[in-house]
């Protein structure tokens, strides 16, 4: 067993050594671990990281350290944090950066004016762990998607990131949170502002796309309602293997019986009724997808992870796997993997061809 002493960690060996070592960087964790830890709070995980300076019965040994251990989670890992190619418990994300979401923000401040509730224990334990100082706390994905369900004004992205800003101050008083000067605020907004028409453009996309799978399709159904997907991408300029089509596609090859939703079924929620509000939360949720992975092609040592109490963010961005990279031309990219368990309905070969479909 596995006991966590953040920074360090301790552990038991089978014959009965101790070993204690510094954690340098752990493997992410996948979407089939967060199902696991979600049907039984009691599974066990398997974490793999590297580690230096470690002791073995207090006695130190030289260089590096692979360790590969199963820890048992005292609670569930809500918030989740995104790391390139899927997520860990806060704790353990290194360097500890974060960008952190609306939805933490609004509960670390719920929490301040009128105590917690039953259902906020989990989040209260994992982000008790920086009390202590150690994080780095940005709320720029907090700023970008404002509180009105549409993109803010210069003035709303400003006054938005002051107020997530003093949430977090009050929340980790003797942590580091990221402060705009007026020039980093001017560029952070200009970001925004470049994506606006993209935003546009996949809003119309989803408000024609989402009727298509509203309802579960039948298999033989299906390559038709695909065809018509991607005449839409095409039609409103969207990419075909943009994040925004992949959700719409994962909810056509939901799972064949219905018996649980496909993970971009849950993301996007689609209904009836769909709403351009219901498409921009889509549309802000997938914005800090593209803001988390992609901060560790601009950082040297490094991404920000992103922090989320969104359960369906967190299935989608570890079940592709997302990561970002910088290419010698400075260009940014970002890469995913497609499997089984983002389309249930598919066989790996079929899900390559539908892959190769949308290059």
């Amino acid at each position: 067993m596995a006991d966590v002493l953040h920074p360090r960690i301790r552990c038991e060996l089978d014959d009965g050594q101790t070993v204690v070592v510094t954690p340098v960087a752990f493997q992410p964790l996948g979407v089939i671990d967060l199902w696991k830890i979600q049907a039984d709070r009691s599974a066990g995980l398997q974490f793999r990281f590297r580690g230096r300076g470690a002791k073995f019965d207090g006695v130190k040994q030289e260089g590096q350290l692979d360790v590969s251990m199963t820890l048992h989670l005292t609670m569930a890992p809500t918030p989740y944090a995104l790391v390139a190619g899927g997520w860990l418990p806060l704790p353990f994300v290194l360097p500890q950066r974060f960008l952190l979401d609306r939805n933490v923000v609004s509960t670390l401040r719920r929490i301040r004016e009128h105590g917690a509730r039953d259902g906020d224990a989990t989040f209260e334990w994992w982000t008790n762990f920086f009390q202590g100082g150690a994080a780095i706390f940005n709320p720029l994905p907090y700023a970008y998607e404002g509180a009105r369900r549409r993109i803010p004004t210069k003035e709303e992205f400003e006054q938005s990131f002051l107020e997530g800003r003093r949430e977090l101050v009050q929340a980790f008083p003797d942590a580091t949170i990221i402060a705009f000067h007026e020039a980093h605020a001017e560029a952070a907004y200009a970001q925004l502002e470049a994506l606006v028409v993209r935003g546009e453009r996949d809003a119309r996309f989803l408000l024609d796309a989402v009727p298509l799978i509203v309802e579960r399709v039948s298999r033989r159904s299906e390559a038709k309602v695909r065809d018509k997907i991607l005449e839409l991408s095409l039609k409103h300029g969207v990419i075909p293997n943009a994040l925004i089509c992949l959700a719409i596609f994962s909810a056509l090859f939901d799972d064949v019986h219905g018996s649980v939703p496909s993970i971009g079924r849950r993301l996007v929620k689609p209904k009836a009724n769909y709403s351009s509000e219901d498409a921009y939360n889509v549309i802000s949720d997938l914005r800090h997808v593209e803001l988390a992975a992609l901060s560790g092609a601009v950082v040297d040592d490094g991404q920000f992870a992103l922090c989320t109490a969104d359960r369906a963010l967190a299935e989608f961005w570890s079940a592709l796997a997302v990561r970002g990279e910088s290419t010698v031309d400075a260009l940014l990219n970002l890469h995913y993997s497609l499997g089984t368990e983002f389309m249930p309905r598919l066989q790996q070969s079929e899900i390559n061809e539908l892959a190769a479909l949308l290059r």
